[in-house]
């Protein structure tokens, strides 16, 4: 059995070129003895896989092909309540990073489909699948489940997590790149935003859309630890126009991250 099993293993690793069909004389019984009669090389003996090392196997092992580095960045962007301008906010940040230059997408990780509709509404319209359609040259994906795949293909990607409070993980908001929160008027009324307020470990962005000039300065002594990340949105009424306020945006994705606050 062991000279078997030497013997195939011999032949499977020295198997011979494969030469094209040719006509080859009969062989005598007596050259068949003889060659027969011809000593046979030794295979090595072969280690059985038991008593193989562990530094032989691991350079024996097949190695998985190296995953693909995701490149874009994420910005989650939320509300502090329904319809409070979160969605607004993206789209701002999304025309601001495309007139940079970047290829960006708008993902709606909530899947409320609150752009879709708007396919009928622009002649500028394009269906590219059955989540991915532009409208007005803006590119857009109606579900996070694509957002693996969309991170190895654009540069920027804006999720609209809508109100943070219907938010199923927020994990998957947290652990995004740049994070902002919309909140109101003010943060002194908005019940909403205290929940917000116990989950923040200092890297989140406020935008408050609503706050008159003349009291910013008292929103933003409001808001304690997190002034310095406080800022007051530029008004912004239609969801496919710009603004054109490029130093607000600018300074909201290109934030270093803070020191978690205390």
């Amino acid at each position: 059995g062991v000279k078997l099993q030497m013997r195939i293993s011999n032949l499977l690793h020295t198997v011979p070129p494969v030469e094209k069909a040719a006509q080859v004389p009969t062989e005598t019984p007596e050259q068949k003895e003889e060659a027969q009669a011809v000593e046979q090389p030794v295979p090595a003996a072969v280690v059985p896989p038991s008593q193989v090392d562990a530094a032989t196997g691991k350079s024996m092992q097949i190695r998985k092909p190296a995953r693909p580095t995701t490149r874009a960045v994420t910005i989650a962007v939320a509300g502090g309540g329904p319809r409070i301008g979160a969605t607004t906010q993206a789209m701002q940040l999304l025309h601001y990073l495309t007139a940079q230059n970047f290829r960006c997408a708008y993902v709606d990780v909530q899947q409320a489909d609150q752009m879709r509709q708007y396919l009928t509404v622009y002649d500028k319209c394009e269906q590219l699948g059955p989540h991915e359609y532009t409208i007005q040259g803006c590119h857009f994906l109606d579900t996070g489940k694509l957002l693996m795949q969309a991170r190895m293909e654009y540069d920027y990607l804006i999720c609209d997590y809508g109100n943070y409070a219907e938010i199923a993980d927020t994990v998957s908001f947290w652990e995004k790149d740049i994070k902002v929160l919309v909140a109101g008027i003010k943060p002194w009324e908005s019940d909403q935003l205290s929940r917000v307020f116990d989950d923040d470990d200092g890297s989140l962005h406020y935008i408050f859309s609503f706050v008159a000039r003349a009291d910013e300065t008292d929103v933003r002594n409001q808001m304690g630890d997190s002034a310095a990340n406080t800022q007051f949105a530029p008004y912004a009424p239609d969801f496919f126009s710009y603004c054109g306020d490029d130093e607000f945006y600018a300074h909201i994705v290109s934030c270093q991250k803070t020191e978690p606050q205390q």
